[in-house]
């Protein structure tokens, strides 16, 4: 795929654990086109998190996307899919998000178009929704690992 520069040369940054939900973050950038540095990883022993993750997301998160606006020392520190997902789209990727309000009903409550709407909820069941499922419906780490194997 073609990269573009990103917004006025923003520098990005995807943190993903290997064989995990951290893929999707990286499907986004992907798909915007957008340039971003990759680092994966490791799972330890117990197919948990390493502690080089948690110098990145205290909770050791994945994925994390940072992006540093262009002129500034700050990164700003994205966790969760839904989060990123929403945030990104709203700097890079305004198409993706379906417009919120019919003309002249700018901010009223209720208002929002049904599209807008089931943006939100696809927010919500991609951010959370499925991985709930996989973790109530998984009684032990084998069966954890296999369901995540297609994602390393």
């Amino acid at each position: 795929m073609q990269h573009r520069h990103n917004a006025a040369t923003s520098d990005l940054t995807t943190h993903r654990l290997e064989k995990s939900r951290g893929q999707r973050a990286v499907w986004l950038l992907e798909e915007l086109g957008l340039e971003y540095e990759l680092k994966v990883f490791k799972r330890d022993e117990n197919f948990r998190a390493g502690a080089d993750l948690g110098a990145v997301h205290p909770l050791k998160r994945s994925p994390v996307v940072g992006i540093t606006p262009a002129g500034s020392d700050k990164e700003i520190i994205l966790a969760e899919s839904a989060t990123i997902v929403d945030y990104v789209s709203e700097h890079f990727g305004k198409q993706l998000i379906p417009q919120r309000y019919p003309e002249g009903k700018e901010g009223v409550l209720g208002a929002e178009t049904e599209e807008f709407m089931r943006h939100r909820v696809s927010l919500a069941f991609f951010g959370d929704g499925v991985s709930q499922q996989l973790t109530i419906h998984s009684s032990s780490w084998t069966t954890r690992k296999a369901a995540f194997s297609q994602f390393s």
